[in-house]
C-alpha cells in the first residue's frame, strides 16, 4: 500500500503512534541523526588528518632512525650505573662494518641556545652540524640557494642554509640573501640556502624555522667538539625494517663503549618508520 503524501488519515495515525512512544522514537531519530554526524565528522577529520601528517612528514625519509647517548642504567664490566657515555667519529666506520643493511649513516652535533646576528638585529637558534648526506634524510625544501656539500666540508667552509625565521628576523623584507653574512655566536658565516621546512615537521635537531645547519666539520673546529658526535642518523637498505637495523646498531654501540648489552635507557633510540607506519 503506498501512501500519499496528503493522506490525512495515514499520517494522523503515525503522528499518535510517535506520540505514544516518545523516548523510543527520539533514541531512533538521535541515533540516526549522530550516525551522519559521525559520518561527516570523520571524513572531514580523515582529510584533514591527512593534510597535517603529510605537513609533518613532508621531505623526511620514511625509513629511518635516530640514535643518541645517554646515561646507563646498568653496571658492566666494572662501570657503575650512571655513567655517561658519548657517540664517537670511530663508531660511523664501526657500524658501517658490522650492519651492511644500512643504506645512509651519517652523524650530527647540535648547540642550543646560541645567537645569529646581523647589524643590529638578533635571534636565538639552534645550530646543527651536517653531513651533505643528512640532506637525503631531512630534505630541506630550499626556497633559495643551495644545500652543504662535499667541498664545504672538506674545506670546512664558513657557510650556511637558514630557517625561515632566522631569514625574517635578520633579513626583514628583503629577498636575496643568499651571499650575505650572518655571526653565529661570534664568527661570520655566509649564507647559501634558505630552508623551506616548516615549524610543523619532525624536529629531531630543533625547530626547523630557528635552526642554522652548518658543515659538521666547521663545528667540529669552532667548537671543539674533536671526534665527539652528538647522533647518529641512518636509514635502511630496501628490504629491511629500521626496527630491525637500530637493534644491530645499538647492540654494535653497547659492545664498543662497554654498556650492558640489556641496559634499557643507555641509548635513545626514535624509529621514524614507525610514525610512517602508523599514519
Amino acid at each position: 500500500m503506498r501512501l500519499s503524501l496528503i493522506d490525512l488519515d495515514s499520517w494522523s495515525e503515525i503522528v499518535d503512534a510517535l506520540s505514544k512512544n516518545r523516548l523510543r522514537s527520539f533514541l531512533t531519530a538521535f541515533g540516526i541523526f549522530w550516525g551522519v554526524f559521525m559520518l561527516v565528522l570523520l571524513m572531514g577529520g580523515g582529510r584533514g588528518l591527512e593534510s597535517m601528517l603529510g605537513e609533518v612528514f613532508a621531505g623526511f625519509a620514511s625509513n629511518s632512525g635516530f640514535m643518541a647517548a645517554t646515561q646507563t642504567s646498568m653496571p658492566h664490566k666494572g662501570f657503575r650505573e650512571g655513567r655517561i657515555w658519548q657517540l664517537e667519529t670511530s663508531d660511523i666506520q664501526r657500524v658501517r662494518n658490522a650492519v651492511p643493511e644500512l643504506d645512509i649513516l651519517t652523524p650530527t652535533n647540535n648547540k642550543w641556545g646560541s645567537s645569529a646576528v646581523r647589524d643590529n638585529k638578533t635571534i636565538s637558534v639552534s645550530i646543527t652540524g651536517i653531513y651533505p648526506d643528512y640532506l637525503r634524510v631531512s630534505n630541506p625544501r630550499l626556497k633559495a640557494g643551495r644545500t652543504i656539500n662535499d667541498t664545504d666540508i672538506a674545506q670546512e667552509r664558513k657557510v650556511c642554509i637558514i630557517g625561515n625565521r632566522v631569514a625574517e628576523e635578520l633579513f626583514p623584507g628583503e629577498t636575496d640573501i643568499c651571499g650575505q653574512r650572518i655571526q653565529l655566536d661570534g664568527i661570520y658565516y655566509t649564507v647559501i640556502g634558505l630552508s623551506g621546512r616548516t615549524g610543523n615537521g619532525i624536529s629531531i635537531n630543533g625547530n626547523a624555522l630557528t635552526t642554522v645547519e652548518v658543515p659538521f666539520t666547521t663545528m667540529q673546529r669552532a667548537y671543539g667538539y674533536g671526534n665527539k658526535i652528538g647522533m647518529l642518523t641512518y636509514t635502511a637498505r630496501p628490504g629491511y625494517k629500521i626496527s630491525t637495523v637500530q637493534d644491530k646498531v645499538e647492540a654494535v654501540l653497547k659492545h664498543a663503549h662497554s654498556i650492558h648489552p640489556d641496559d634499557p635507557q643507555a641509548v635513545l633510540k626514535v624509529n621514524a618508520e614507525a610514525m610512517f607506519t602508523l599514519w
